[in-house]
């Protein structure tokens, strides 16, 4: 739980900066030269197209399509993920900031995890792109206090791997504290991408247990 706050905002709330952070990171998009399309992203294998392309994915990709995937998976996530990015950059890789304007107040969430997952997934996947396009973005406190609740919240149980719960965290420019181990501490947006994996890209982190994010 975060320090002095009750774990949770109410879903208007979030949706609302959902909407904010889509109609933002397309505005940052729309600025971006051929050659930050093309740049690798933070999420290995995918370059900034690929992850503004897994963000659109929602809009563009019917439920029995994505069925689809899953089956030539084989039921293996990931792969149909894949799968899913790569038919929408090759049918809307052209027009990721459009759609992404256009479906900024768009509700869809994944079975069973709430307005916190896309949160997460917008806030996130905007550092992906940014960082290493050399922009920096920086994360709203109230927004990062969300994501963080959500990400060590119930709701997100086996999103985002588990040395979260080994760890103590404290954040030094927002009141958020979660879980108890060795302390890891630093600014907001470094501990969400250390929770959510991106470990390398995760700066400014001290304590001790930082050296259990490799």
């Amino acid at each position: 739980m975060s320090g002095g706050r009750t774990g949770s905002v109410d879903e208007e709330t979030v949706f609302a900066m959902i909407a904010d952070e889509r109609r933002s990171l397309a505005t940052t998009l729309l600025g971006l030269t051929p050659e930050q399309w093309a740049l690798e992203s933070l999420c290995a294998g995918w370059t900034v197209r690929d992850v503004g392309g897994h963000l659109i994915a929602p809009f563009t990709v019917p439920m029995w399509r994505f069925a689809v995937y899953m089956l030539r998976a084989r039921g293996h996530f990931d792969t149909a993920n894949q799968m899913m990015t790569r038919f929408c950059v090759d049918s809307n890789g052209e027009r990721i900031p459009e759609l992404l304007t256009a479906n900024a107040e768009n509700r869809f969430t994944p079975p069973g995890k709430g307005a916190g997952a896309p949160l997460v997934d917008i806030v996130v996947h905007g550092q992906d792109i940014c960082i290493p396009a050399g922009i920096d973005r920086p994360i709203d406190a109230e927004v990062a206090l969300a994501a963080l609740d959500y990400i060590t919240g119930p709701a997100a149980t086996g999103l985002y791997g588990s040395v979260g719960t080994e760890l103590r965290w404290e954040a030094a420019d927002v009141d958020f504290t979660s879980g108890s181990g060795p302390l890891v501490r630093g600014p907001a947006r470094s501990i969400i991408l250390a929770l959510t994996g991106r470990h390398g890209a995760a700066a400014g982190l001290e304590g001790d247990g930082v050296g259990l994010l490799d």
